[in-house]
């Protein structure tokens, strides 16, 4: 069964909209159309009537650029997410060995069943950002 029209429309629209939040957030609808045109080699107005799902019938070859556009924009993504993934993992793993070689230092330095835990000092106030910094007047603070 072939899709209809609308559903065909109403696909655009969405893989349009998915495309344009990559463009930034705040724009507004006339930079986005612009650049949805520049990207899909329309005019401003095609790529306007594709953003709002105006077209009653979407050219193939409108149609095949959006969805050309849309795996790219897909693959990207996965990309960077992969890219995330890794840098989380290799963070993860060098917290993992510093832990490790943390516990083997404490466990060989231990004395009579005590183990003896170094601690972290605090960081100072001018290191937390400007919203978290605990108030210097105490509770009488208005």
């Amino acid at each position: 069964m072939m899709p209809s029209p609308e559903s065909v429309t109403h696909s655009a629209q969405s893989m349009a909209r998915t495309i344009s939040e990559t463009f930034g957030q705040g724009l507004g609808v006339k930079e986005t159309t612009h650049r949805l045109a520049r990207l899909l080699k329309l005019t401003e107005r095609q790529a306007k009537s594709l953003f709002y799902g105006e077209w009653e019938r979407i050219p193939a070859y409108v149609y095949l650029r959006l969805v050309e556009a849309y795996r790219s924009n897909l693959e990207r993504a996965a990309r960077q997410a992969e890219h995330k993934a890794a840098v989380y993992r290799a963070l993860s793993h060098e917290w993992d060995e510093l832990c490790a070689q943390d516990t083997c230092a404490c466990a060989s330095t231990a004395s009579d069943g005590e183990q003896n835990m170094r601690s972290v000092p605090p960081l100072p106030l001018s290191a937390l950002p400007t919203g978290s910094q605990p108030s210097r007047t105490g509770s009488n603070a208005a």
